[in-house]
C-alpha cells in the first residue's frame, strides 16, 4: 500500500482500522463524506491496496459528483462545492 500523510486520509484510514475492529474483519475501502456548517462538503477515501485506493476514489468521486449537482439545484451560493481538493490513500 501506498502511504499518503495528508490528514484528511489519516481520519479515513483511522476510520477503516476501527471499522475493521468492530467487524472483526479488514476493512478493504472507507470513505468519509464530511459537511461543514456554511454547506461546503468533501471527502477522504482509504483503500487497503493501491487498486483498492483507485475504486474507493473513484466511488467518492461519483457520489460527491451527484450531491454536488444535486446541492447546485437549490442550495445557496456557496453551498455544493468542494472544501478542498480531496485525498486518497495510495492514488496520489
Amino acid at each position: 500500500m501506498a502511504w499518503n500523510p495528508s490528514p484528511e486520509v489519516a481520519v479515513a484510514r483511522d476510520a477503516a482500522q476501527r471499522l475493521g475492529s468492530l467487524a472483526k474483519a479488514s476493512t478493504e475501502r472507507c470513505i468519509v463524506f464530511y459537511e461543514l456548517q456554511d454547506g461546503r462538503f468533501g471527502y477522504a477515501s482509504f483503500g487497503r491496496t493501491p487498486n483498492l485506493c483507485k475504486d474507493a476514489q473513484r466511488l467518492a468521486e461519483s457520489i460527491l459528483q451527484f450531491c454536488m449537482r444535486t446541492r447546485q439545484r437549490g442550495a445557496s451560493p456557496q453551498a455544493g462545492q468542494p472544501t478542498a481538493p480531496t485525498a486518497d490513500e495510495g492514488a496520489r
